[in-house]
């Protein structure tokens, strides 16, 4: 019932959300199937909640691939997200849910990193989402908080603190503590804060993972510059230009390329194929706005110096 609950929440706010099941618990609950799928995405956290971490990787295998199946033939799509039981994994873990056909984990990572990680597994590339901020369990089971209000609160102080530092942000919440009241109303909270901020991409937990492969396809070639359209009072700041391209995979959106150049001289902008482009300095250099790249286009970043008028 709290699932139902949490389903047309989501569903109603026009949120992205990604369920994780235990399979056997739900894989003959046809009302539930249909509204999970209906408010998100599907994912597994195994037939039966097992820890994975040191079985064998037949073992491994063979409980993954069970997972996979029963929630393909439940839901009518294939799952692309395992969350591991009590976030415990191994190498034989990745290898396994990259075989039976999945493409990410989420999970935590010790705290390696707040953006997502590329896993080379013998059976493909695997993206890992990681979770650092505190979820309802941390805060209401472990730190024994019964004011829905701290809930609110600790997932907004979770993501003050990725905004800070462009990181992944993870809302993660259990079904039978996110229950429909204050509890519930705390993931709206924290949903409206996000949304009124206006530079988020609030997204589901496939859609991320399918960025970041698209991301790790990305090649990048320095040539020689070319000279700036004729007619404007641009040269060229360097030598050489910079060729981004897409080798495979999906298409990217809103795509940014950093340009680690300490020492530009002053007066200098980013052109992309040749037109003005949205950018940021930084201190390392700048970062540039690619916009969208489709799988084998070539955009060419050229680094010029806008000369001053004459007086």
């Amino acid at each position: 019932m709290n699932a139902l609950d949490v389903a047309a929440m989501f569903e109603i706010e026009q949120l992205p959300v990604t369920f994780f099941v235990v399979s056997q618990l739900v894989e003959h609950d046809e009302a539930l199937a249909e509204a999970l799928i209906t408010a998100g995405e599907v994912g597994t956290q195994t037939v039966d909640h097992t820890p994975l971490a040191g079985l064998t990787a037949q073992d491994q295998i063979l409980r993954l691939r069970r997972s996979f199946d029963d929630i393909e033939s439940w839901t009518g799509v294939a799952p692309a997200g395992l969350r591991p039981p009590e976030e415990v994994f191994d190498a034989r873990t990745l290898s396994a849910w990259r075989l039976a056909g999945g493409r990410y984990v989420l999970t935590g990572n010790e705290a390696r990193s707040a953006s997502p990680e590329l896993h080379e597994t013998p059976n493909g590339l695997l993206v890992l989402l990681p979770r650092l901020l505190k979820d309802d369990y941390t805060v209401v089971v472990r730190d024994v908080t019964l004011r829905s209000q701290r809930l609110a609160d600790a997932f907004l102080a979770g993501t003050r603190k990725m905004r800070a530092i462009g990181g992944l942000a993870v809302v993660a919440g259990h079904t039978q503590i996110i229950v429909r009241g204050p509890r519930l109303d705390a993931i709206r909270t924290v949903a409206d804060t996000v949304r009124a901020q206006g530079d988020w991409w609030l997204a589901r937990a496939d859609e991320v993972a399918t960025w970041w492969l698209a991301r790790s396809a990305v090649e990048l070639t320095w040539v020689v510059a070319e000279a700036p359209p004729s007619g404007r009072n641009m040269r060229p700041s360097g030598p050489e230009d910079l060729l981004v391209s897409l080798a495979s995979g999906a298409g990217l959106e809103d795509f940014w390329v950093d340009i680690v150049a300490p020492k530009l001289g002053p007066n200098v902008i980013p052109l992309v194929d040749g037109i003005s482009v949205v950018f940021v300095e930084t201190g390392w250099g700048m970062r540039v706005r690619v916009g969208s790249l489709s799988v084998g286009e070539v955009r060419r970043i050229s680094l010029v110096s806008v000369d001053a008028p004459e007086p």
